[in-house]
Formats: C-alpha cells, sequence, structure tokens
C-alpha cells in the first residue's frame, strides 16, 4: 500500500512537472535546483497557480469564474484532509500539504485575489496594483518556501517579508511583459492614477496604441518593480531551501532592461530571454547564492 501511494505520488508531481515546464518555464527551471525529495512540492504549488490564474483566462461570466473558485476551495481543504478529488493537482497538493505545514490563510490569498482577473474594475492606485501582487506571486512564494522547508531553520517573519517583495517584483514585471495579451482582453492592470499622471486612458491600452504617454507608464510601475527588487534583495541572500524558491527574481532585472530600451514599444516588442540565458542566469545564481 505504501508503495502504491508513493507512486501515485510521484506520478502526480510529475504530471504537474510537466504542466509547470509547458505553461510557467521560469518556476519549472527554477524547482529543478531544488532537492528531489521537495521538488514536486515546488510542482504542485505552481501547477494550482496556473489553474488559478487560468480561470480568469478561461471564463466570461464573474459567476462562473466564482465557481471555479469555490471549487478549488473546496479542493484544497479535501487535500488537506487526505482525501484529494480526483485531479493531479489535487493529488500532488495532498502529498506535498502531508510533508509540511502550507497555510490555509496563503491559499485562500491567492484564490480571492484572483478574482480580480474575471471581475470587471480597474486598479485606482499602485497600492491596489501591489495588494494583488502580493496577495498572488508573493503568497505563492511564501508557500513555496514551507514547501521547500526553508522556514524550518530561518526566521519566518523574515523570509516572508522576502518573499512579499520579491513577489511583488516579479508580478510587477510580469504583468507589464502581458500587458498586449491582457489589453487584446480589454484587462487591465495598470493603476488608474498612474494613467492618469501620463494622461493616458484604459481605451487608449485597449486600442493598442503606443505613445509617450504609455511608455511613462510602463516605466514609473517598472520603477517600482526595481524598487521592490531591491528590498528583497537588501534583505540578505537566501539560504540553500529557499535559493530555488527565489531564482526566478533573478531574471527581473533582465526583463525590466529590455523594457528600458529608448525604442521600446510595449505592443510590438516581446520581452523574453531565451531558454540558455534564463539557464545560465540560474546557474550562475546558484553558485554565488545571490539572485
Amino acid at each position: 500500500m505504501i508503495f502504491w501511494r508513493a507512486m501515485e505520488r510521484d506520478d502526480s508531481f510529475a504530471a504537474c512537472g510537466a504542466m509547470v515546464r509547458a505553461r510557467d518555464a521560469d518556476r519549472y527551471f527554477a524547482a529543478l535546483f531544488a532537492p528531489k525529495e521537495t521538488r514536486g512540492a515546488l510542482f504542485a504549488l505552481y501547477a494550482l497557480n496556473y489553474e488559478l490564474a487560468h480561470v480568469g483566462e478561461s471564463v466570461r461570466e464573474p459567476m462562473v469564474g466564482d465557481i471555479r473558485m469555490q471549487w478549488w476551495r473546496e479542493t484544497l481543504e479535501s487535500a488537506r484532509d487526505g482525501h484529494p478529488r480526483a485531479h493531479v493537482v489535487a493529488h500532488a497538493l495532498a502529498a506535498a500539504m502531508a510533508a509540511q505545514d502550507l497555510p490555509g490563510d496563503l491559499f485562500e490569498r491567492m484564490i480571492e485575489a484572483r478574482g480580480f482577473d474575471y471581475l470587471d474594475g480597474y486598479f485606482t492606485d499602485c497600492a491596489e496594483l501591489e495588494s494583488y501582487a502580493a496577495d498572488t506571486a508573493g503568497a505563492l512564494i511564501q508557500l513555496a518556501l514551507r514547501a521547500a522547508g526553508a522556514t524550518v531553520a530561518k526566521d519566518e517573519a523574515a523570509l516572508d517579508e522576502a518573499a512579499r517583495e520579491a513577489g511583488i517584483a516579479y508580478a510587477l514585471c510580469g504583468l507589464l511583459r502581458a500587458l498586449p495579451h491582457h489589453a487584446a482582453r480589454r484587462k487591465l492592470y495598470l493603476p488608474l492614477d498612474v494613467l492618469a499622471a501620463h494622461a493616458i486612458s484604459p481605451e487608449d491600452i485597449f486600442s493598442g496604441r503606443d505613445s509617450e504617454g504609455l511608455r511613462a507608464a510602463v516605466a514609473a510601475i517598472a520603477a517600482r518593480a526595481r524598487a521592490h527588487l531591491d528590498a528583497a534583495r537588501a534583505l540578505g541572500r537566501p539560504g540553500a531551501k529557499a535559493l530555488p524558491v527565489f531564482l526566478p527574481l533573478g531574471l527581473v532585472p533582465l526583463y525590466l532592461k529590455q523594457m528600458a530600451a529608448p525604442d521600446f514599444n510595449p505592443f510590438r516588442m516581446a520581452v523574453e530571454l531565451p531558454l540558455y540565458r534564463r539557464q545560465w542566469r540560474y546557474l550562475t545564481a546558484a553558485l554565488s547564492g545571490r539572485v
């Protein structure tokens, strides 16, 4: 019985790993630097993150989004009780929860924040945007640190603060990279106060028009991402167990550098890095212990 359960767990982790590799390559390759005994739990969390984010991409009616999010709430509860639903991510999360204490409030923060993805409305200011970033990417990092066993020997409060800063930096950068995709769906993550400060409107962005105002707005959010990146780094080097969780943060300055180019057009220039550059960045960070 124990043997078959271990096989089922490993199969679930492998399936989550394949999903993350296809949908979230930056986190996938970072997780490969984690020990085998904790890598599967990271894959499970990152697969859940994709599933929650995908709700906003796949529903047209807010009620449908609410139903799907409630399904994930109940799925997480059953996984915690050791009776996962017939879903590969649920089985993987059940194994991860059995191995480490993964607080339910962090999962709830992720689910609650993701409601913005499919609801009508805008962030009024940067505080709302950064709260969303902290409750999505930040909470995910907090969970991943616990799954990796990084909070056992380290000050948990300090790691949580680093996770919050890192999550905001990574999420802001990611939202800027995805601006054309979101604009095509008439979804806006740039806060209204930043748009107003640079004399642009949501409709200007939805139309796909490049402008000096848009570039200035992007630069303003990029500057905030850089500030949170610096704040995360100022909290010190992550330990060996935490490092794989923080590795994606090392890509943020490379992405921001592309956005800072004088001729950068948010709608026509994809912010991407070839795989070898990402892998090299991870390798050098792993060897130095710095992200």
